[in-house]
């Protein structure tokens, strides 16, 4: 894998912040209703910060790799694969190229599920900005299928570069939807209200929550790219830590505010419980869908890459036409897929549980427990520099890449407290994957069973705040008890 050096450390924050800030930062506020307004935010912000820790481990084992093995740079199934090919243990070596084939087909296919859940999002938020105009407004899977066409269009690109400056005003526009959305919860919480039953913790709930705020940290797959083409390398850990600190605050604020204003009737995406037929709400919701619409392409070239590489492999097609075709093939499954399973919620907690969690959790935890391992057996220390007698860094005399010595610190205390905590994190893992995917399961079947294409959570519509204040006037006019309605 060539390494291609020139990015900096405020262009790399800017891709982490962009690369894990999408729709599953919307889904924070639900989460937290999932489990109640102390626990949930105590626990988000643990979760995040362990997958910090994780996300710096891995970029670690990265390094630690490439240099003993030679090359430039590794991808995440090089990774896992070469720290598997250099244990101790020959049986467990034999699973070496099957676990970079699983790691993979999981990057894959989490990326697909995201570029499908674009589907729901955009068809589900565009339906209530329309149903102001379109009085018979069809319902969300109808929608879906209408932009298949537009998004389908936008994968034919070959070169994404023409799709950069969408892009940044992609940023933009999602950074202007977020401010909005904060200043709306902050300005219609209420705040001097009795909160105290969203303190009750639902503990039958854990494993969905745990499940949902896997997906809010959905980046995973970019940061060895982005280690492997920053300018200093050594400081990604101290740019994931400022970065996911602003996401984690932002998610922290949205998901607190949300729950608070909005209760246990939150949707997935808090988007879809702001007023309808509000222009500010509308604006939102259109910058959104406009931001995740022009998102599709950037998440789709990366599974398609991967696949359209195999299929080069296997069956050397001549022309482009062969290309497209692929492409349309696999949009036109990916809006089936979200035509037939159109809740937001199932995507995001099965996604969640299945292929994030062990992504950003299980694995890193496992590659870095035989890299300590494997530096232990080696006694691996950092030599002295030669030019001020200090061991501040190694360099590669190859490939010139610098690894900071405390990379690579074998002070048995430390290893010690590090083994113990991925192990501790890798279990963690195991259970959320598990009981995640379990209550995720079962969740989906409830929601085919209840839901209805009429609901809110789905881009259906509901009254005014306005319209309610004229209805519960003309009832107490008319000196005639107001029925009881829910909106």
């Amino acid at each position: 894998m060539q390494r291609n050096v020139g990015l900096s450390n405020a262009a790399a924050f800017m891709h982490v912040i962009r690369c894990n800030m999408g729709i599953g930062l919307l889904s924070v506020p639900w989460s937290i209703s999932l489990v109640g307004l102390i626990f949930g935010p105590i626990t988000f912000v643990s979760f995040m910060v362990v997958t910090t820790s994780c996300m710096v481990g891995l970029a670690e084992s990265a390094q630690y790799y490439s240099r003993k093995v030679g090359v430039p740079c590794m991808d995440y199934g090089e990774v896992v694969y070469n720290s598997i090919l250099h244990c101790p243990n020959a049986r467990l070596r034999e699973y070496a190229r099957a676990a970079r084939i699983f790691i993979n087909t999981s990057i894959t296919t989490m990326q697909l599920l995201f570029c499908s859940s674009y589907y729901v999002f955009i068809a589900q938020n565009l339906r209530q900005v329309l149903a102001v105009y379109w009085q018979d407004i069809p319902e969300d899977r109808v929608i879906m299928a209408i932009i298949w066409i537009p998004l389908t269009l936008t994968t034919f690109t070959r070169n994404l570069s023409g799709l950069a400056w969408l892009s940044t005003i992609g940023n933009i526009l999602y950074v202007s939807a977020i401010v909005m959305i904060v200043k709306y919860l902050l300005e219609h919480a209420p705040l001097s209200s009795d909160i105290s039953s969203m303190e009750t913790v639902r503990f039958k709930e854990i494993p969905l929550f745990l499940s949902a705020i896997a997906f809010t940290a959905e980046g995973i797959a970019v940061i060895l790219p982005l280690e492997n083409s920053m300018k200093s390398s050594e400081n990604l850990p101290y740019v994931l830590s400022v970065a996911f600190a602003i996401i984690t605050l932002t998610a922290t604020l949205i998901g607190v505010t949300g729950y608070i204003t909005f209760g246990s009737s939150l949707c997935t995406s808090i988007s879809l419980n702001l007023p309808h037929a509000n222009p500010y709400s509308d604006g939102v919701r259109t910058l959104l869908a406009i931001v995740i619409f022009f998102s599709y392409p950037l998440q789709f070239y990366v599974p398609m890459d991967i696949l359209w590489t195999v299929i080069e492999a296997k069956f050397q097609p001549k022309n482009r036409c062969c290309e497209l075709l692929s492409k349309l093939g696999l949009s036109t499954l990916l809006c089936i897929g979200a035509v037939c399973l159109p809740f937001l919620e199932s995507i995001v907690t099965v996604s969640g549980s299945l292929l994030a969690c062990p992504l950003q959790l299980i694995f890193p935890s496992l590659v870095t427990i035989m890299m300590l391992n494997q530096q232990h057996d080696e006694n691996m220390l950092p030599h002295p520099d030669p030019n001020n007698g200090t061991s501040l860094e190694h360099q590669h005399r190859d490939t010139g890449r610098v690894f900071p010595a405390h990379f690579l610190s074998t002070r048995p205390s430390v290893r010690l407290l590090r083994m113990l905590k991925n192990i501790f994190v890798a279990l963690l893992g195991v259970f959320i994957t598990i009981s995640g995917l379990v209550s995720a399961v079962s969740s989906t079947i409830q929601e085919y069973q209840t839901s209805s294409s009429s609901s809110q959570c789905r881009g259906g519509v509901q009254p005014r705040i306005d319209d309610r204040a004229e209805i519960s006037g003309l009832y107490h006019s008319t000196n005639t008890s107001l029925p009881n309605v829910t909106f």
